[in-house]
């Protein structure tokens, strides 16, 4: 049994299985019952594939330092290691909506000289990083850092991230 919540611009989809495909009928509401079945005009058909529930693929980058690209366009969670010096994080292939957000995992697997993110691009275009309280963080030798960012599409090219 599957179950619809429509709240907004959302749609909730709850009892789907990994690996299997569902049709999805997109479309606008007539009348003042926007979510019954016979007031809706069915407008758009789409395929969706059930990737993964509650899960994400892992990037894994080796060596960072200078400007190191993040393709998001399969996950938004990066483990580093070997790292090998300071870095700015270039994201490319988000998919974010105006007024909408992502959130992006990095994970640095430090070594006895720690090192930290240092600046944010997105598709190359510099990007101001926010960090809570204003204070960069420093890497723990020989640990693990994780660091979370939050990342706000305004308009057009204009973001505002903020990061733990």
């Amino acid at each position: 049994m599957y179950q619809f919540n429509l709240t907004s611009n959302f749609v909730t989809i709850t009892g789907l299985e990994t690996g299997k495909e569902y049709m999805l009928r997109v479309g606008a509401a007539l009348g003042s019952i926007p979510y019954s079945p016979s007031g809706v005009e069915w407008t758009q058909f789409t395929r969706l594939k059930v990737k993964s529930l509650n899960q994400e693929d892992t990037i894994s980058i080796s060596g960072a330092s200078g400007v190191v690209l993040h393709d998001c366009t399969d996950s938004s969670l990066f483990v580093h290691d070997s790292i090998s010096g300071d870095f700015i994080a270039n994201f490319s292939g988000l998919q974010i909506a105006e007024n909408h957000q992502q959130n992006i995992k990095v994970i640095l697997q430090q070594d006895l000289n720690p090192y930290m993110i240092t600046g944010v691009q997105i598709t190359g275009s510099p990007q101001t990083l926010n960090w809570k309280d204003n204070t960069v963080p420093t890497g723990t030798i020989s640990g693990v850092d994780v660091i979370s960012l939050s990342i706000i599409k305004q308009t057009g090219s204009n973001y505002l991230i903020f990061s733990n």
